[in-house]
């Protein structure tokens, strides 16, 4: 029992996080992503200012210069997962099976849709060469946990197996 058990621990601790990297992007879709795609005024005033101090801090060129490339892809974001997220919180609070298939298509895109971003971090020259460490760690977990997810929903085609006697 005790693999099985720190399988179980491991499953919840992943679960743990998933819901964690969801919960937090909600207002970070909300209330800074947004902010690259509609004008400052919808949008209170503590999160102009964080929006501005994260430019003035890491000059992230993205941010700055909002090509159309990367103003799509935030609008992708808002569409597609800005929704994904809410649904995924209720499905890993409840632990439902039938957020596989739904997880497995939300991991794929925020995946790719981190490709040309990423790309741009460590290949645009726009972006510093003394900026691109920080801002692949500001970055990189956007495409991390959502390549862990799909790891884990890929090959388990039950997610949430019947708890362990005891848990």
């Amino acid at each position: 029992g005790g693999v099985l058990l720190g399988g179980a621990m491991a499953s919840k601790l992943s679960d743990n996080v998933f819901m964690f990297f969801f919960a937090s992007h909600i207002p970070a879709t909300i209330f800074v992503d947004l902010q690259v795609v509609l004008p400052k005024k919808f949008f209170p005033a503590f999160a102009r200012r964080s929006f501005d101090f994260y430019i003035d801090t890491f000059k992230d060129p993205l941010l700055t210069s909002r090509p159309l490339w990367f103003k799509s892809l935030i609008m992708a974001e808002v569409v597609f997962q800005l929704p994904f997220f809410f649904v995924a919180l209720y499905a890993f609070r409840t632990r439902a099976n039938w957020i596989r298939v739904p997880s497995i298509v939300y991991a794929a895109h925020a995946c790719t849709q981190m490709v040309p971003i990423l790309g741009s971090v460590w290949f645009d020259e726009a972006v510093p060469k003394e900026k691109r460490t920080v801002l692949s760690c500001i970055y990189l977990p956007y495409f991390a946990i959502p390549l862990w997810l799909l790891v884990r929903m890929y090959r388990n085609p039950v997610p949430f197996p019947l708890s362990i006697k005891g848990e």
